[in-house]
């Protein structure tokens, strides 16, 4: 049977089908955004929630100065983790570039390892990444 993650543990806020679970909950993840471009470069976040706010303004999780960063300007979307994985939802706020594919204006995107998400043509870039939380999966082995 397989557990609800607790708001310590990124995963899935339902219970998921066992294939699903063997896919993604074997290990609590953290995510890991690595700033690559713009004022904050070099930065690495990482968060155990399961909904991360990005965008140009101080009242996201991630947040980037408009002064520093004129790509980041209005912007804003969110990465959600749902029973189909981890998405970038648009909100309306212009377009997203992930891994050089323009994001529609509104809805859903996938997003896995590696992939590269950029604010508007002229950056800031983020990579995100999944990593295991290894003291989480020490306390339950």
């Amino acid at each position: 049977m397989v557990e609800s993650l607790t708001s310590s543990a990124i995963g899935v806020a339902c219970h998921p089908s066992p294939e699903f679970s063997r896919q993604l909950l074997v290990l609590p993840m953290i995510v890991e955004l690595l700033i690559l471009s713009g004022s904050r470069l070099g930065e690495r976040l990482k968060f155990t929630q399961d909904a991360i706010s990005v965008g140009g303004g101080k009242h996201w999780d991630v947040c980037f100065d408009a002064k520093h960063d004129p790509g980041a300007k209005a912007k804003h979307a969110r990465i959600l983790a749902d029973q189909f994985g981890w998405r970038i939802h648009n909100d309306g706020a212009g377009v997203w570039i992930i891994n050089q594919d323009l994001l529609p204006p509104t809805g859903a995107y996938p997003l896995r390892a590696g992939d590269i998400v950029r604010l508007s043509e002229f950056g800031p870039d983020l990579r995100f990444m999944i990593l295991p939380d290894a003291e989480e999966a020490a306390r339950k082995a």
